[in-house]
């Protein structure tokens, strides 16, 4: 059996979590992977701003919140019998994103995003339903965080960051991965952990 398709063990710690938890913030995401033109714009992200560590950039296909490991399970199966389509996408704008009046994140949208959205209309309900989460009644919105308020920042208008070369970001999406978040982080480490990745 390939690598990418066993399941994952009952006894996994992720960080210094007790074996057999539940996987925390579990997410079924494209990793992005961090080109020299993808770094060179995030070094252009004011102070106010932390930037997203490099191995936790990715776009996020679905949420699914907390889960046991026999469900992680599942919805790799899943996954790996229904996967997104492997793409190059160019970045087009800069936008806040998170909650309407109070956002904190800014995100990468990219072109072509129409592709990643039909997949998640399609695709995100039977893994939610797996997760036992409730159906997400957002339209998707396909997107990459790069950057986070510190504190209590007021958030900036996106004038007030003029990014440049942000078109020349070109990034293939050609990984599909499970991750999770790990009971204890390093403020200078990863926020999460690859569970299953496999090449699209």
């Amino acid at each position: 059996m390939a690598a990418e398709q066993r399941p994952i063990d009952a006894q996994v710690s992720i960080g210094r979590c007790a074996l057999g938890e539940p996987i925390r913030r579990c997410f079924l995401a494209y990793p992005v992977p961090a080109t020299p033109q993808l770094q060179a714009l995030l070094q252009q992200l004011p102070d106010a701003f932390e930037t997203v560590h490099p191995a936790d950039l990715h776009l996020t296909l679905v949420f699914l919140g907390t889960i046991s490991v026999q469900t992680a399970n599942a919805i790799w199966e899943y996954a790996l019998t229904h996967p997104p389509p492997s793409m190059v996408v160019r970045a087009t704008s800069l936008q806040s994103y998170g909650h309407p009046t109070r956002p904190r994140t800014w995100a990468l949208r990219m072109s072509p995003a129409a592709p990643i959205s039909e997949w998640m209309q399609q695709h995100q309900l039977p893994l939610l339903v797996r997760a036992k989460r409730p159906a997400e009644l957002r339209e998707p919105s396909p997107h990459i965080s790069v950057g986070r308020l510190r504190g209590a920042t007021p958030m900036p208008s996106s004038d007030a960051i003029a990014l440049t070369n942000l078109t020349a970001v070109e990034l293939q999406l050609d990984q599909l991965a499970l991750y999770g978040r790990g009971c204890e982080t390093s403020g200078d480490g990863p926020e999460y952990r690859v569970l299953r990745q496999r090449e699209l």
